[in-house]
């Protein structure tokens, strides 16, 4: 009663003030529903978009470029190098301070192994120890270990652009580990000789010196054990090394020769692999299979001019595989382009939001936009690109590189939405793996610009190509 005796007791002006408190309370209340709904929205266009980007860098992402393969790879390697040091230890009699598992599940590879996956770990091979062996199969196997290291501390090197820092830095370390341990083994499995003077003894001409070490190793009627490893097998070049080290020595103008003959011919030999890759051993996978067959590719094609719009690729993977002489038009976007064995072809595409790999070209001229561009076992080729990055060749020869030609409106206007709109000029920093001396490598070079290609402009073709081939 007397609360309504109070409200009946207000002043009007009191009472306007009271109902416009409560209403500004109301619309303080609603405009607060209101900024929630409108976060929560935005929260989940983030997330979309998150997952569309995240999907976009799983399907432009290289099968080959596994950390875990990769990993998994150098864990079998280096269990196999201490499984055979392991080995000729306990055959020599000699006591180690660790079996060679013990030392590889401690190993900083092993255990980011173990984090990314337990399940696919295969069993580790067991390391039996062989019967006593000679000074011949401990350099061999001495030799072989090496030879794995240094082919782990190259894979590292190749792999350097995809690991993450720290596992970079961890196979690092075990490299370093590998090396000490190797060395320490040389020292205890191979002792130097005390230093003695002996008298020399002449060799007559009649008896060649390799029949006194057929003669002895005859005599001994034992057969040297040999020491399986899943990265490599132990060869005989130590034991030719050491059967050429006893033949008599040549003058030093026939040492010059041969050792110029050997050097020329090793590079004959290197530019004759470049240049002539092996054919028969292009076989497409699965995956570019399946991309042709559903229209996102072309393959086996041979004196064609074909144009493909924007409307048709409607972005996504594309390949081109084994084509011969052929002009091809890619006038849309792509995430990524993937090409394989082509001969004197001309490949206009851009823009590629993602990687284009290029491997084993000849004598063909690309003209491509691409945020990264790979090139590998190319030969005769040039490459007018606009990049964001550096170009990276691998065991490629003769190439040239100009910047990105191809002139026409629809082409840079999708550039430009695509952030390929200007020339940054990386295509002429170009990356060789294959070269790293300080000087220019000899694999590549810019293109003069005499020799360029001026305006390219896409042609007016009647009748468009198919995009499906024969597989």
């Amino acid at each position: 009663m007397a609360h309504h005796l109070a409200a009946s007791e207000m002043t009007p002006e009191a009472f306007a003030a009271s109902s416009s408190a409560a209403a500004f309370a109301g619309a303080a209340a609603a405009g607060a529903v209101a900024v929630f709904d409108k976060l929560a929205a935005l929260e989940v266009a983030r997330r979309l978009e998150w997952d569309r980007r995240r999907m976009e860098c799983q399907e432009a992402a290289d099968p080959g470029e596994s950390v875990k393969s990769f990993l998994g790879s150098w864990v079998e390697c280096e269990r196999s190098i201490r499984c055979g040091l392991f080995a000729m230890y306990t055959a020599a009699g000699m006591p180690t301070a660790a079996s060679p598992e013990t030392a590889a599940s401690g190993s900083s590879i092993s255990e980011s192994m173990s984090n990314l996956s337990t399940s696919d770990s295969t069993p580790s091979t067991a390391c039996t120890p062989t019967s006593l062996p000679d000074a011949v199969t401990v350099i061999a196997g001495l030799d072989a270990f090496t030879a794995d290291i240094l082919n782990m501390e190259r894979s590292a090197a190749s792999a350097s652009y995809y690991l993450p820092t720290y596992d970079q830095k961890k196979c690092a370390l075990l490299v370093a580990s590998l090396r000490a341990e190797m060395d320490e083994a040389r020292k205890v499995l191979l002792p130097k000789r005390k230093f003695a003077f002996s008298k020399k003894v002449s060799r007559t001409r009649t008896e060649p010196p390799t029949a006194t070490a057929e003669t002895a190793s005859t005599a001994n009627g034992t057969t040297a054990p040999s020491l399986s490893s899943t990265c490599h097998t132990a060869t005989n070049s130590s034991s030719s090394s050491s059967s050429t080290a006893h033949q008599p020595s040549q003058p030093a103008a026939d040492q010059s020769q041969g050792s110029a003959g050997t050097a020329g011919s090793t590079a004959a030999a290197t530019a004759a692999a470049v240049e002539e890759p092996d054919s028969h051993s292009f076989q497409p996978n699965a995956r570019d299979i399946a991309l042709v067959q559903s229209g996102r590719g072309l393959m086996n094609v041979t004196d064609r001019v074909i144009v493909l719009s924007g409307e048709q690729l409607e972005g996504g993977e594309f390949v081109l595989l084994g084509l011969q002489r052929c002009s091809i038009y890619l006038l849309g976007r792509l995430t990524m382009l993937r090409i394989s064995r082509l001969q004197d072809c001309k490949i206009f595409a851009g823009p590629i939001t993602g990687p284009c790999f290029v491997d084993a070209a000849q004598r063909c001229t690309f003209v491509i936009a691409s945020y990264q561009v790979r090139i590998h076992r190319a030969q005769h080729s040039d490459f007018y690109l606009r990049v964001r990055s550096k170009p990276i060749i691998e065991h490629s020869l003769r190439l040239r590189f100009a910047p990105y030609c191809l002139e026409d409106e629809g082409v840079q206007s999708r550039l430009a939405a695509h952030r390929l709109g200007v020339d940054v000029g990386l295509w002429c920093e170009v990356d060789d793996f294959g070269w790293i001396k300080a000087v220019q490598s000899p694999n590549w070079c810019v293109l003069p610009v005499g020799e360029r290609l001026a305006g390219v402009r896409v042609p007016d073709v009647g009748q468009v190509g198919s995009v499906t081939a024969a597989v």
